[in-house]
């Protein structure tokens, strides 16, 4: 990701865009475009004049918690990161002059709209995201305001630095940072109950309250992993299938777990290649589960 950080005086800017015949509204976003810090995600279709400029001219209507196609998410991160890239060019170019031209001013203003209209829209299409992560997770005393509060800033912070170039999908980006946001705000509030510990009501709050969301948050998960597996929506092959209903628990006929070693001596394999396949159906199950609560 590239950093610009290069901060212009207030009394610099005054004296420059005063002469401008520009509205205030438009005086105030180039004050914050010429002070700010940005930064942008390059590509290297950026240089190329002819993909970008075909790329630029493709236009998306997204609707709230609209599933786009891998395609069309390339596509408007590419367009927000261009913009970012053609505001870095024209801002650097106006730091060096010594009198600025209203139609300079005016493309900035234009590009800078731009690249809000795509992070936008991106928002809009995996705002579901955060959502369906704060009603499922299962994190120590938190609200769920601040959960979705958090969760949406965090979302903010993954579309600014998601880099669309390296091959996987952006809610996969996400979920992790989202995760880790709630992670913190349950931080928060843990060490909060621990330094107040007067504001805990036991009249209001049963002291099993988090147990029994934690029993069904569990059992919810192992719905979910039931329902994958048995109709294969990870397209598991047969031995991974095998593997994950011995090692879980999961066959009808069967339900203690077994070690490694015992299923491999069951699918006559060795225990890291039995490792091996359990891994690789899990990572498949995964990525499963994470469409499934996007699409939810």
């Amino acid at each position: 990701m590239k950093h610009c950080n290069t901060i212009m005086k207030s009394k610099i800017f005054t004296e420059k865009i005063s002469p401008l015949r520009l509205s205030s509204r438009q005086k105030e976003s180039i004050r914050k475009i010429m002070t700010r810090p940005l930064a942008y995600v390059p590509d290297i279709r950026f240089q190329n004049k002819a993909v970008i400029s075909k790329i630029m001219r493709l236009d998306f209507h997204i609707r709230p918690q609209t599933t786009i196609n891998r395609e069309q998410e390339q596509i408007l991160f590419l367009q927000m990161n261009f913009a970012r890239y053609r505001i870095s060019k024209i801002r650097e170019k106006m730091l060096h002059l010594r009198k600025w031209h209203k139609d300079l001013v005016l493309e900035l203003l234009h590009w800078h709209q731009k690249q809000l209209t795509y992070q936008s829209q991106i928002v809009r299409a995996n705002i579901g995201l955060v959502f369906s992560l704060a009603r499922t997770s299962n994190f120590y005393a938190s609200d769920m305001s601040d959960l979705i509060s958090e969760g949406n800033m965090a979302l903010l912070k993954a579309v600014n630095g998601f880099d669309c170039s390296r091959g996987y999908k952006f809610s996969t980006y996400a979920y992790q940072i989202i995760t880790k946001s709630f992670y913190q705000v349950s931080k928060k509030a843990y060490r909060y109950h621990k330094l107040f510990p007067i504001s805990w009501q036991p009249d209001m709050e049963k002291f099993d309250q988090t147990k029994r969301r934690s029993d069904d948050f569990h059992n919810h998960q192992i719905s979910e992993l039931h329902l994958i597996i048995n109709e294969n929506q990870a397209r598991l092959t047969e031995n991974e299938k095998k593997v994950l209903q011995m090692r879980f628990g999961l066959k009808q006929t069967e339900n203690q777990p077994l070690t490694l070693s015992k299923i491999g001596q069951k699918l006559n394999l060795s225990k890291e290649r039995i490792r091996q396949i359990q891994n690789q159906a899990i990572n498949k199950i995964r990525e499963t589960a994470k469409e499934r609560l996007l699409a939810s």
